[in-house]
């Protein structure tokens, strides 16, 4: 069983100035890259987005090489997740697990700074802190991850600095992976990866992303930048109307080792004040006492691991040595306190916002930022029934298979399971929370099987188990580690590939080879060659096929033998045109006999004097030019060759181009037209 963990979400939000924008609760699709490393355990987190609930990206390490995301993988089992998950293809899916549990929290923290900043630590309690200079926003394992964050004097509406910080940059880092860090710089962010800023992430598509040591950066579909990092953690930073915004995710794995101005997650507030030193401040101190205990946790310039360009860590830090905080909400102007009022009404820290840094602005983004924190908050209290089961099925054609899922709400509410799609040959059956599928599998090209599980409130999770399916025959074995050619890797119905017994061939092993089996016919000189749902035989080289088709020859059928070739006359209705003969010859793997040499033609001769035969072709033309006679091989005939004329010798100047041997003429040579009609001799070479 894969390990799924839950996860801790921290969400900074800080006010600065910029461009207006609204973000959303990114659920982005995942994409992957290579790597060696072996499988180990996978976080995922439940997270709401418009109303429904979605999975974020978490990592999982493939055994087999492959480094995925899960975040089109666990499309498969969210509420209805694929237009707020960013339609990003998805490069691979575990196949080194069969069975997975989806484990929705059902607490899950979130923490906010917004504003002055105004805070909320992993486990829950409020305070407001506006210090100036970098600090530590979490250090978790002792700095395994860490998460730090930069501010700076917020800009009034007058355009002069005031005495409210905002939040300027967020860096991080594992202790692996690549350094991470991003500032907003004149309205938009930038990013810097190991000290180099990188303006590919600009040109980033929302469904791309920029691989680093340990960490995979992505844009996020409302332009925010999304840090995947190989422990489980995630950070992300966006916008909301000119204020930027973070949001890390730790996996639980973090849980109880935290430490840093986000607190101590371990579930009480009690010790969310900790000391660098692990002594404690009261949970019910003041402003001034929360502002000395934050000012602990400014970062050494040993401990940054900000990248300062130009600039030096001293130019963060100590910035304005008389700098000391507003703690009070106090107006000067009676009109813009009634402006103020009219927008924040009375939330406090709307409020707060406005009055210390003169900006109405700023303290409506306050406002809305915590109106977003309270209704995550309300939302991550209501999730989707939550599903066990196998996540990949292995099936075999001709067999009757079962298994079993349950879904369970974590309210306790009902839950009703229904069959969405079934293959041919499966019957669904629901009892309470608990599903059974029975399956008489029969071959099927889809569609794949789907599942809902839908709760009182009408919130619904889809099941769609991957199906690895086995068509294999004639006893050959499946092999679910692999895919038969041409499947998607990524698809929902999938056939694997097969080991053949002996003697069977094909993809699913349903072709018998009789050929290595011996049980074929093939005769003396032949060789069996197997064919799908049979076999043919072919002659060894240099043999000529019988008319059986199973057996060869010395010389092709109706030749005879002599010495090392084999010879046919044909005559009568046989009788071709030269270029016919010829062509009848060539396909028994021979040409036309010519009459070359004056002994063969002698014999030749008495052959047929003694069969009648009236004229023969005997493989010489002047066709190409005229005057000039080639044979049949390509040798010209020359002068001191060997020539048998009759009285009448070829005159060269009418179209009587090809040369035949006449009875009439006691078998001597004499030009006639090549289309005439003549009988002639083949000629082919023996087999060895």
């Amino acid at each position: 069983m894969l390990k799924t963990s839950v996860w801790a979400w921290v969400v900074l939000l800080a006010a600065i100035g910029g461009k207006d924008s609204v973000p959303t609760v990114d659920a982005n699709g995942g994409s992957g890259m290579q790597t060696d490393m072996m499988p180990t355990a996978m976080s995922t987190m439940c997270m709401p987005v418009d109303g429904g609930w979605s999975v974020t990206i978490a990592w999982f390490r493939f055994g087999f090489g492959r480094w995925g995301v899960t975040g089109c993988f666990f499309r498969r089992v969210c509420n209805n997740p694929t237009p707020q998950c960013g339609g990003a293809p998805c490069w691979g899916r575990p196949t080194w697990f069969l069975f997975l549990i989806i484990r929705c929290p059902n607490v899950v923290v979130i923490i906010f700074i917004y504003g002055d900043p105004h805070l909320k630590t992993i486990d829950g309690k409020d305070y407001t802190f506006n210090g100036l200079g970098e600090y530590t926003l979490v250090n978790a394992v002792d700095g395994e991850f860490l998460v730090q964050g930069r501010t700076r004097k917020a800009i009034g509406s007058d355009g002069l600095e005031t005495d409210a910080t905002v939040l300027s940059a967020v860096a991080a880092k594992t202790s692996t992976s690549s350094f991470v860090q991003v500032n907003q710089e004149e309205g938009e962010f930038r990013l810097y990866v190991d000290d180099t800023f990188t303006p590919e992430f600009n040109d980033l598509a929302a469904d791309q992303f920029l691989v680093f040591v340990d960490v995979m950066i992505s844009k996020g579909t409302n332009g925010s930048v999304v840090a995947e990092f190989t422990s489980g953690a995630r950070l992300e930073i966006f916008e909301k109307s000119g204020v930027p915004s973070a949001m890390v995710h730790l996996p639980e794995d973090y849980m109880g080792q935290t430490k840093g101005l986000m607190g101590v997650w371990n579930g009480d507030v009690n010790d969310d004040f900790t000391r660098p030193d692990g002594t404690i401040l009261s949970p019910n101190a003041t402003d001034e006492e929360i502002y000395a205990w934050g000012q602990l946790w400014e970062v050494t310039e040993a401990e940054s691991i900000f990248y300062y360009g130009d600039q030096t860590y001293a130019d963060f830090h100590n910035q304005d040595p008389s700098y000391r905080p507003i703690f009070e909400t106090t107006f000067d102007d009676p009109d813009f306190e009634q402006e103020a009022l009219g927008v924040c009404g009375d939330d406090r820290e709307c409020l707060f916002d406005a009055s210390v840094t003169g900006n109405v602005t700023i303290g409506k983004a306050t406002m809305e930022a915590k109106e977003q924190s309270i209704r995550i908050s309300e939302e991550l209290v209501n999730s989707p029934p939550i599903i066990e089961g196998p996540i990949s099925l292995e099936i075999t054609v001709g067999e009757v298979e079962t298994f079993s899922f349950s879904a369970t709400d974590l309210k306790g509410d009902p839950v009703t399971i229904v069959a969405e799609t079934l293959p041919p040959g499966a019957t669904f059956v629901s009892a309470g929370n608990t599903a059974t599928v029975t399956w008489n599998v029969v071959d099927y090209a889809g569609p794949a099987m789907s599942f809902t599980a839908t709760n009182s409130r009408g919130q619904t999770t889809l099941y769609i188990p991957q199906v690895n399916l086995c068509k294999c025959q004639n006893t050959g074995v499946c092999d679910f580690g692999t895919l038969a050619d041409g499947e998607d890797e990524d698809g929902d119905l999938r056939v694997v590939a097969c080991h053949c017994s002996p003697y069977h061939t094909g993809q699913f092993c349903e072709d018998f080879d009789e050929c290595a089996a011996g049980t074929d016919d093939c005769g003396q000189n032949a060789v069996c060659v197997n064919d799908f749902g049979g076999y043919h035989c072919e002659c060894k080289p240099g043999y000529y096929p019988n008319p059986d088709g199973k057996s060869c020859r010395e010389c092709p059928y109706g030749y005879r033998a002599h010495k090392d070739n084999c010879y046919r006359f044909w005559g009568g209705k046989n009788a071709k045109t030269y270029s016919g003969a010829r062509q009848v010859c060539q396909k028994n793997g021979g040409d036309i006999y010519m009459w070359k040499s004056a002994a063969a033609v002698a014999r030749l001769k008495r052959k047929l004097i003694s069969d009648g035969a009236p004229s023969v072709w005997i493989g010489l033309s002047d066709e190409d030019l005229e005057g000039t006679w080639i044979w049949a091989n390509g040798m010209v005939l020359g002068g001191s060759d060997f020539t048998d004329w009759s009285p009448d010798p070829p005159r060269n100047t009418d179209k009587k181009d090809c040369a035949v041997a006449r009875k009439v003429h006691r078998y001597r040579w004499k030009a006639v037209p090549c289309s005439y009609r003549r009988a002639f001799i083949c000629r082919s070479p023996r087999a060895p």
